[in-house]
């Protein structure tokens, strides 16, 4: 195999990881940006007080941002 085989091949991959980064960031900072919105809506001093919801939100919360290090765990 020569170099620019190489390098076509390492060129394509990091632009198609690339576009897979920047759509999951995408996704990422919308459903955060609403969930923090809902969050801070539905707080006690909020406009749209449920603590209900409030409570439901914290927990999934709480829950998928401990996941990373739960995985981690596992792995090591």
């Amino acid at each position: 195999m020569t170099a620019e085989a190489i390098i076509g091949i390492l060129s394509s991959a990091l632009i198609e990881t690339l576009i897979m980064v920047v759509i999951s960031t995408i996704f990422a900072v919308i459903i955060g940006m609403v969930l923090a919105i809902a969050l801070i809506l539905t707080t006690k001093e909020g406009p749209m007080e449920n603590k209900y919801i409030y409570k439901i939100l914290d927990g999934v919360i709480n829950t998928l941002r401990s996941l990373p290090f739960v995985i981690l765990m596992v792995v090591v």
